[in-house]
């Protein structure tokens, strides 16, 4: 009896930790988890619907929508991470309304709560943070939503970014970009001299997903800061190596200069220690000479 339930007990274990390697495989092959609703989570979900006209994939350009609660939420592992936020909330016509419904005193903001599934995707590394799916519970596109004048604000919105990628890009010297580079490090800038927490629709603000276009690193940095902050903390590093290059040449005359006193020096003691020496070996050549004279000498005189 005691043997039939041991391996019973065996098997239920064995079968719990085959069903837990399969979820953890699952997972780790980027299969979908519940997680818990968070402060944390539900502020990446209003970030990514209040972003603007750049927030929103190609899918969901002129769909948008505003949430009274957040039921739940599943994340799913990818080269970044893709949330689906299970929500209940109101199709808007103006992506002003976007967002929380409580935020706006509209209408449209007060219906009866439909539920949806809005999908993020989050890439930290560069910065991404965007709107890719707005379906309804069973998966069915939610379709545009935003009125004629809402999608040409979005057609003025590409048409400026359009212009913007036009114009005409500011030459830089590989001094200067260098300069650029070496203020983002110091003042510890993301790549694009933005704040590091910056988030850009495509990872980029470099490239336009709705326009195609796209521009230049260093005339993106420069149409940000025109006022080239980096010329002047260039000329303060500047000032600063000329003060530390004189300060080292200071140094390295001052040693050289004691360095050939020692060595003068050193040379004198040398001499008068080798003089010292021959001298020694005079004198003991002379007092051995002196000794074997004196012991002669003795001899001589006890043969007498």
């Amino acid at each position: 009896m005691m043997q039939t339930m041991m391996r019973m007990s065996l098997c239920a274990l064995a079968l719990a930790a085959t069903s837990t390697s399969a979820a953890t495989k699952e997972s780790a092959l980027g299969g979908w988890s519940n997680v818990a609703v968070s402060s944390k989570n539900t502020q990446i979900l209003l970030a990514a619907v209040t972003g603007g006209a750049g927030a929103y994939g190609d899918d969901v350009t002129h769909t948008r929508v505003c949430f009274n609660s957040v039921q739940s939420v599943d994340q799913q592992v990818v080269a970044g991470m893709n949330y689906r936020f299970h929500v209940k909330g109101c199709p808007v016509s103006d992506a002003k309304l976007a967002g929380e419904c409580g935020a706006n005193d509209n209408s449209e903001t007060k219906c009866s709560p439909v539920k949806y599934v809005v999908q993020v995707f989050k890439q930290t590394w560069s910065n991404t943070l965007q709107v890719t799916k707005i379906t309804d519970e069973g998966g069915k596109p939610v379709g545009a939503t935003l009125s004629a004048d809402a999608e040409s604000d979005v057609a003025s919105v590409k048409a400026a970014a359009e212009t913007e990628s036009e114009a005409p890009t500011t030459t830089m010297t590989s001094e200067e970009k260098a300069q650029v580079d070496a203020w983002i490090k110091k003042n510890h800038l993301n790549q694009y001299g933005d704040s590091s927490d910056t988030y850009y629709t495509g990872g980029t603000p470099l490239f336009d997903e709705s326009t195609g276009t796209s521009r230049d690193l260093y005339d993106y940095i420069l149409s940000r800061h025109p006022d080239r902050p980096w010329k002047n903390s260039e000329v303060q590093a500047l000032r600063t190596h000329l003060e530390a290059a004189a300060q080292e040449a200071a140094t390295e005359t001052t040693t050289g200069a004691v360095g050939g006193r020692a060595h003068g020096l050193m040379s004198v003691v040398v001499s008068v220690g080798v003089l010292t020496v021959l001298i020694a070996l005079v004198a003991g050549v002379k007092a051995k000479r002196a000794r074997h004279r004196f012991t002669y000498d003795s001899l001589r005189s006890r043969e007498y």
